[in-house]
C-alpha cells in the first residue's frame, strides 16, 4: 500500500490524479491503495529472497522426508512408476538431502547480503 505522501514523493500522484480525472473517477482518498512499481533494488531483493526461499524449502522438504523414513525404519530409496509397465525411476533420500544441503549452502554464499559475486562465480 502506498500512502498519498509516498505517491507525491515518487512523482506518481499528479499522474494518477490526471488519469482518474480523465476517466471521470473520484480523486484518490486517504484509504485508497495505489500500486507502485518496485525499484530496481526492491526487484533484486525480491528475486534474491525467492531463490533463497526455494533453496531452503528444497532442503527442508527432503530433510523432513529423510527424517520420517529413518524414524520409521522405512526404505530410504523412493521408486516412481509401475514396475509391471516400466522400469521405475528411483530417488535416494540420503543423497538428495545432501545434494539439497550443498545447494542451499552455495545459494546462501552466493546470495548473502553484502557479498559482491562475479558473473563467472554464478555460472
Amino acid at each position: 500500500m502506498a500512502s498519498e505522501q509516498r505517491l507525491k514523493q515518487v512523482g506518481e500522484y499528479q499522474a494518477r490524479a490526471s488519469r482518474l480525472a480523465a476517466a471521470d473517477l473520484p480523486p484518490l482518498g486517504k484509504a485508497d491503495i495505489a500500486v507502485l512499481p518496485y525499484t530496481d533494488d526492491e526487484s533484486l531483493e525480491l528475486a534474491r529472497m525467492a531463490v533463497l526461499t526455494l533453496a531452503e524449502t528444497m532442503y527442508a522438504s527432503r530433510k523432513a522426508a529423510l527424517d520420517i523414513a529413518s524414524r520409521r525404519e522405512m526404505e530410504l530409496t523412493v521408486e516412481f512408476g509401475d514396475p509391471e509397465l516400466e522400469t521405475p525411476s528411483s530417488l535416494d533420500l540420503k543423497a538428495e538431502t545432501e545434494h539439497a544441503r550443498t545447494a542451499l549452502a552455495a545459494v546462501r554464499a552466493l546470495l548473502s547480503e553484502g557479498t559482491d559475486v562475479s558473473v563467472g562465480a554464478i555460472q
